[in-house]
């Protein structure tokens, strides 16, 4: 009966495929030297009853785990109940006219999935799209309260803070975020485009600083990107902003969908200005919205004071810009292998345990060097990122831009935006939670000396963890520098 039911599954889903690259419009390329853009939205809500991706503890683990408790898409984590927000796809296309496109691919959800990625771009080439793996930024936004049950890695699975696979939900999904790639494709026309860098403090806090005494609660990063395109006649198109903040507003007790933060800020600059408003988060590892931030927020509607804020931030700064077809888009594209997990798990490291204990095992431990370093594979994690950088030159500024696969804390994301710098780029964005997830990158020092911290336990690489993962970014963006 099994094989009957998973034969018919893959009948329909080839049915399925054929009628989508049937019916979908094929891409339109832009003549030469003509900026060309697409934007597109598709609400990919997944049923209720999935479980909500982001915490591991509260209403949202199955109350007797390890044990699990089997429904029609949860086996670790309980289902969802409702939709406050729904979860939706955007997508931006930018084509130079001079062989460059780019395109970014944000998702209402916990972090990027390069499986579901990967799932996505076979769909689209399938139906005609011109775009690859070295051009696509897939960026979450990092909601604590978006769709879980669509990744293979068990790590997080496991923990539980996303559940277990289930394949129909990760096709549906892969589907729905294929054709709204096509449908940006399809609405390709005439473009002009700018780039712009805020300064924006007092919204977000760094998280860290009470227990990392070298931090202050300051220590965040104030960059906000915005990048504004418009049609030919001036209106609206999109507007992609880049800021660093846990979209975090609903606790584990919320048990509805829900765009958090991130999506609040999305309304408000659609209702502002139009277009399309798509989020990239930024070296947001530390860093959580400011008290207040989160006040407006209720158990139906995720109105947050914070999303209004930074969206008149947004609002402000994209109004300064002066849109042109003159445009030159530069990307480089690598997968860097990371190599398998160096967990580290000490009693010293995870608990701040050296002595004492229950039969005085921290002690024993702290003599005895116990370590459980854990070498994991790629069934629970992604060990072989890909990465993708882009340079904009646009008048006499060069913008340099590069995706990070997860969780990127300030400080090494300080010096990240120090190197860019140094480079020649006029400005600098991270995109961060994009491509993949593969926990925190917090700098050495935290990790060598701040036992006990949460982004620690997370950083799977050892001490050099985020030099690990910010490496083959510095390389690509290397490559791709403005000439002096």
């Amino acid at each position: 009966m099994r094989l009957a039911l998973v034969a018919l599954s893959l009948a329909m889903a080839g049915l399925l495929a054929a009628a989508f690259a049937a019916h979908t419009p094929k891409p339109t390329l832009a003549a030469i030297g003509t900026l060309m853009a697409g934007a597109a939205k598709k609400d990919v809500s997944l049923p209720i009853g999935i479980p909500l991706a982001g915490y591991n503890h509260g209403d949202r683990r199955v109350p007797k785990w390890p044990l699990p408790q089997k429904r029609k898409y949860t086996t670790f984590m309980m289902p969802s109940v409702g939709i406050i927000d729904p979860t939706w796809c955007k997508v931006l296309i930018l084509d130079d006219g001079k062989g460059t496109q780019l395109a970014f691919v944000t998702l209402d959800g916990i972090g990027s999935d390069e499986t579901l990625n990967g799932i996505v771009i076979e769909k689209i080439r399938e139906a005609g799209s011109t775009l690859t793996i070295e051009n696509i930024v897939f960026a979450s936004s990092h909601t604590h309260s978006g769709p879980g049950a669509i990744s293979p890695r068990m790590l997080w699975a496991l923990a539980p803070a996303t559940d277990l696979l289930v394949y129909e939900l990760q096709q549906e999904l892969a589907t729905n975020i294929a054709a709204t790639i096509m449908e940006a494709h399809a609405a390709m026309e005439p473009a002009v485009m700018d780039i712009g860098i805020e300064m924006v403090y007092n919204l977000t806090v760094n998280r860290c600083a009470k227990d990392v005494p070298w931090l202050a609660r300051d220590h965040i990063d104030p960059n906000m990107g915005v990048i504004a395109v418009n049609k030919a006649d001036g209106s609206v198109m999109a507007t992609v902003w880049n800021f660093a903040f846990h979209s975090v507003c609903y606790g584990p007790s919320n048990m509805k969908l829900s765009s958090d933060l991130a999506g609040a800020g999305c309304r408000a600059i659609e209702a502002a200005v139009g277009g399309v408003a798509l989020f990239v988060n930024a070296d947001a590892g530390d860093v959580d919205p400011a008290p207040g931030m989160c006040n407006g927020g209720s158990e139906s509607e995720s109105n947050f004071v914070g999303g209004k804020l930074m969206a008149d931030r947004v609002v402000a700064r994209r109004a300064a810009l002066s849109p042109t077809a003159d445009v030159t888009i530069t990307t480089a594209f690598v997968q860097n292998p990371l190599g398998k997990t160096d967990m580290n798990l000490t009693l010293a490291r995870m608990a701040n345990c050296t002595r004492g204990g229950p039969l005085d095992i921290c002690s024993f431990c702290e003599i005895l060097d116990c370590d459980a370093n854990l070498h994991l594979d790629e069934e629970w994690l992604d060990e072989n990122p890909w990465y993708v950088a882009a340079r904009f030159d646009i008048g006499d500024k060069h913008i340099g831009a590069v995706t990070i696969p997860g969780e990127l804390l300030t400080t090494p994301g300080d010096a990240l935006r120090a190197d860019m710098k140094a480079m020649g780029y006029t400005d600098a964005m991270i995109w961060g939670y994009s491509e993949a997830h593969g926990g925190y990158f917090p700098s050495s020092r935290t990790y060598d000396h701040i036992n006990g911290l949460y982004e620690n336990q997370l950083a799977f690489w050892g001490p050099d963890t985020a030099d690990k993962v910010v490496s083959p970014a510095r390389t690509l963006l290397e490559q791709i520098k403005p000439s002096s």
